[in-house]
């Protein structure tokens, strides 16, 4: 509504307080109001009270009037420049139907084709076009004149009858200048990207002397930039009313001899022979292909253009544009430096013995390579991998990073770590870096971070742009800390999974605590590896336990080699290149020794009032939640600390409490002052947790208590015992000391309780056996010799007569467990780079991983959780329902679909849950009836609490919800 100046104006300034709706100027001083549609129906009265005039249409009314006036202006817009405009001009692209306005397809193809031309020269790296223009066998120009004009092509199945009849108002113009629209029959016709892929083949083996194969190849690639790769059989299967008629033909050969006269590609091409080279340069192809049509798409830069003009004068025109919008949405800025600084440059300490040996082992190295460094926590492998992934980044003209950590908790923490590295490193030009996992929107990390908005230059410093923060852009911003789950998306049989692997290749990657990868995702890893070698992207590998076996698979899946590496000592690095695969022993630092004890579960009380009677800080680690927040009320009944000092940390606490634990925690527990003090570290205090602080977390206990679990994690659990040295220590607790659970029974018929559905038996049993007649673990020295006793070959013939049988029958579940989960992973995975017929076959895509409707077979899962459940918890209270259980916050109306800002909020309070007997308790109130065009909770379900408390609606389960134990879910026995 437009408010005049006056009394009317003045009233809609002091009134308007809702974030959905906004005031902004007019050119005569008065007021313009936008808010969405239902408020102006409740606000009716109001308005006309002040004086205004307000004239009431109905949408649909609304709609036919604009669709009126859309068809008049069309019908001018299409004629114009009647003589000069060829039929084919009419064709249209985009089309806004209320405003009557189309986007020919000459010019979107053109806006593509032009995007990706500038992006190939002043985007991409050096390496990328190096590697392209090899596998082609052409230089470099002539490979990004090929490419520019294959992914201008993207969208000639647009030139169908079946396509152009979506825009009713067009097809008399189109009818008039002699185009067809056979009957479809009642049949739903093949989607533009399936039509490209029929028309586009003869096309180019006519103009390109391309084989018919080849040509097949690349129209599915460049056929499949809305995710998903025609089919074969779905290109067989285009109808009449998809071809059309001669005029149809004619067009299509019309608009790509126009491409061919912009773009000029070579000609007489071929591609690669190599199964893997071809897939290579068809996955990038079609990533490329999709990056470049969103950014050509974008209606903000390119607008819609009715007038008609030649390709030769419109395509300077487009070019100008595209380069405007690569640079206003962050695609420029970032470049790799020609010098390489020393270690000292961007450290404020000298490498230490087993940094420079891996320096100068693999700082040279052949390109892409592979780096395994197995060390101890602690060591400073996060520096070297940092140091030595920039080293390689400048010597391969690369573009970015990406480090890939196990957790959320941990990604938010290297964060900071990398933000402040890429600071010194690029201190006067901009640096995007983006915190990448389900929640990073609402981190600290992310929110003190400066935000670019679209069409907003930074010219330094460290940022987020806000064009690459939807979850499928973000792999493509040069770097990245997050969760190692979203690289593993880009080998999943998703949509847009080539797009993330185009955001990958030729990067480096680093990943963090791989050792934490079950059986199913190590088969993920396994796929990435093969892909991100064949893309040209360079990985470090990280871990402080490493099995011997993993280790030979990582080295297998990059050199397809079959004879086993040679061996080393730990700690060691292996480098891994095309050639050659050299392992090294890596100077052993100063040995750190742990003394251990075994404890019963019902002493821990005891056990902690005894070695806190003069303080010192604790953790206890436990396997499960539930067990976590058993041992946490336990503690809390006995008293033994302040209450502000008993800390229960887990995942099955809403986002916005969790986080504000984790940094308290990283607060309190964290790294010490250079003096090796720590102000915020209470006198006294207990950490009761799961696997959330065990890995990666720089956190520093005086004293620990573990549930028994799997020897490589009670290691890194361990590392968190004296992790900094301190000013000042209980004496009771100068020595670290770590105190393992005990399972009930006896050794030869233990019972695990939980802990056997998070790990196995087996694994636990061998643990079990290998530390029982320890009393001291001594890192370096034991964590081969523990790790080989645990994972290694099973010797029943080592082990006491008693255990025998019942460990061969607890190892092979285990084997077919693993063969299980194998063979889950294989089902999900998206082809490796050898596959045939990689993108004329394509396999089905799976459903998205958060809706709980789909079968679990079926879900583009990264980790075998079981089925899980976004819970969004609410609190009924006197005044409404709110977020939190004291009515603080916004009011929450369950009928109305909530603001951008509500939506943050609501996200925030969300727990996953992952719970067989609840879920399906749940799940058919999906999709809630407001959330349903809500992207970020269209697979969650609110849940009221009353009182802390709700009920299942047949009485099974109880839920209670509060900040102490987080989420505790019951089950009623009846």
């Amino acid at each position: 509504l437009r408010f005049a100046p006056g009394p009317a104006a003045k009233r809609v300034q002091e009134s308007v307080w809702h974030p959905l709706q906004e005031l902004t100027p007019s050119e005569d001083g008065g007021v313009l109001w936008r808010a969405p549609i239902a408020q102006w129906r409740e606000m009716l009265p109001w308005i006309r009270g002040w004086g205004a005039d307000v004239e009431v249409v109905e949408p649909e009314a609304l709609r036919n009037r604009l669709r009126s006036e859309a068809q008049r202006l069309a019908a001018i817009y299409l004629s114009s420049e009647e003589t000069k405009a060829p039929p084919w001009f009419k064709l249209w692209a985009k089309a806004n139907q209320e405003e009557g306005l189309i986007h020919p397809l000459i010019y979107h193809l053109l806006d593509v084709g032009v995007t990706a031309r500038i992006m190939w020269q002043e985007v991409l790296s050096e390496g990328e076009r190096n590697q392209v223009a090899a596998l082609l066998q052409l230089d470099v120009d002539q490979a990004g004149s090929l490419f520019a004009f294959l992914i201008a092509t993207h969208d000639l199945g647009k030139a169908s009858p079946s396509f152009q009849e979506k825009v009713p108002f067009t097809r008399p113009i189109l009818e008039k200048a002699g185009f067809d629209f056979p009957s479809s029959q009642g049949l739903k016709g093949s989607p533009h990207g399936v039509v490209t892929a029929w028309a586009l083949p003869d096309l180019l083996k006519e103009h390109l002397g391309l084989s018919i194969r080849d040509a097949r190849r690349l129209a599915h690639a460049v056929g499949g930039h809305h995710g998903v790769w025609p089919s074969d059989r779905a290109v067989r299967d285009v109808r009449v009313y998809d071809k059309g008629g001669p005029a149809w033909k004619k067009a299509r050969e019309a608009l790509v001899q126009t491409l061919l006269d912009i773009f000029t590609p070579p000609n007489q091409i071929a591609l690669p022979e190599d199964i893997v080279d071809r897939n290579a340069l068809l996955m990038f192809l079609s990533g490329f292909t999709t990056a470049a049509d969103w950014i050509g798409s974008m209606d903000e830069y390119f607008e819609y253009e009715p007038r008609f003009m030649s390709a030769k004068r419109y395509a300077p025109m487009t070019a100008e544009t595209a380069r405007q919008a690569l640079k206003e949405t962050g695609w420029m800025g970032w470049k790799i430096k020609d010098s390489e600084p020393a270690f000292t440059d961007i450290f404020p300490f000298a490498p230490n013995a087993m940094q420079q040996s891996l320096f100068d082992a693999a700082l040279d190295s052949d390109l892409p390579a592979l780096v395994i460094l197995e060390a101890p926590t602690g060591g400073g492998k996060t520096e070297a991998a940092l140091y030595l992934a920039d080293s390689w980044l400048q010597r391969a003209q690369g573009k970015g990073m990406y480090i890939a950590m196990p957790t959320q908790a941990t990604s938010n923490q290297m964060f900071n770590r990398t933000k402040t590295f890429l600071q010194k490193r690029y201190p006067h030009m901009p640096v995007q870096l983006h915190l990448v996992h389900g929640n990073a929107a609402w981190t600290k990390q992310t929110q003190e971070t400066p935000l670019a908005k679209v069409g907003e230059s930074i010219e330094e410093g460290v940022l987020v742009n806000a064009w690459f923060l939807p979850r499928k852009r973000t792999l493509l911003a040069p770097f990245g800390v997050g969760t190692v789950d979203q690289s593993f998306m880009s080998v999943l049989q998703t949509r847009h999974f080539f797009l993330r692997l185009f955001g990958l290749s030729h990067k480096v990657l680093i990943f963090d605590e791989v050792h934490a990868y079950d059986t199913y995702m190590s088969q993920l890893f396994l796929r990435l590896l093969t892909w991100l070698r064949t893309m040209g992207t360079s990985v470090i590998v990280l871990s402080a336990t490493l099995p011997e076996s993993t280790r030979q698979e990582m080295i297998s899946a990059w050199t397809d080699a079959s004879a086993p590496a040679e061996a080393a000592p730990y700690p060691r690095f292996t480098v891994v290149t095309e050639k050659q695969v050299r392992t090294l022993p890596i100077p052993k630092p100063a040995s750190r020794t742990i003394h251990l004890a075994w404890a019963e579960a019902d002493d821990l009380v005891a056990l902690l009032d005894e070695n806190l009677q003069d303080g010192g800080c604790a953790a206890v680690i436990c396997n499960t939640v539930g067990r976590a927040q058993e041992m946490y009320g336990m503690l809390r009944q006995a008293g033994l600390v302040d209450e502000n000092h008993l800390i229960l940390f887990h995942a099955r606490m809403p986002f916005a409490w969790r986080k504000k634990i984790e940094e308290r925690i990283l607060r309190a527990f964290g790294k010490p002052d250079s003096q090796g003090r720590s102000p915020h570290r209470p006198h006294k205090a207990i950490v009761v947790a799961t696997q959330v602080i065990e890995q990666s977390l720089d956190l520093d206990f005086d004293l620990m208590i573990t549930d028994l679990a799997p020897v490589d994690l009670i290691i890194q659990r361990v590392g968190r015992l004296h992790r900094h040295i301190r000013a000042e220590r209980p004496a009771p607790l100068r020595q670290p000391r770590a105190i393992l659970i005990q399972p009930r029974g006896d050794l030869s018929d233990p019972e695990f309780g939980a802990s056997h559905h998070v790990y196995g038996d087996y694994l636990l049993w061998q643990t079990w056996l290998a530390l029982l007649d320890r009393t001291t673990l001594t890192i370096p020295d034991d964590t081969l010799p523990l790790m080989d006793a645990v994972y290694g070959e099973f010797r029943p013939e080592a082990l006491p007569e008693a255990v025998r049988d019942p460990m061969r029958k607890a190892y092979e579940e285990m084997l077919m467990q693993f063969r299980k989960d194998a063979s889950q992973a294989q089902g999900r995975l998206a082809p490796g780079p050898d596959a045939f017929y990689l993108v004329t076959k394509p396999q089905d895509v799976l459903g998205e991983d958060e809706d709980p409707n789909v079968h679990e077979q079926l879900r583009a899962v990264t980790r075998l959780i079981g089925p899980t459940l976004n819970l969004v918890c609410l609190h009924r209270t006197p005044a409404g329902l709110f977020l939190e259980p004291d009515g603080s916050g916004p009011r929450i109306d369950l009928d109305a679909e909530p603001s951008r800002y509500l939506v943050k909020e609501l996200v925030q309070h969300t727990i996953n849950i992952q719970h067989r007997g609840l879920i399906p308790k749940l799940k058919d109130k999906l999709p809630h009836k407001s959330w349903k065009r809500v992207a970020a909770l269209r697979y969650s379900l609110p849940v009221i609490f009353e009182n802390g408390v709700y009920s299942t609606e047949d009485g099974t389960y109880t839920l209670t919800l509060d900040r102490d134990y987080g989420l505790r879910i019951f089950k009623e026995e009846k």
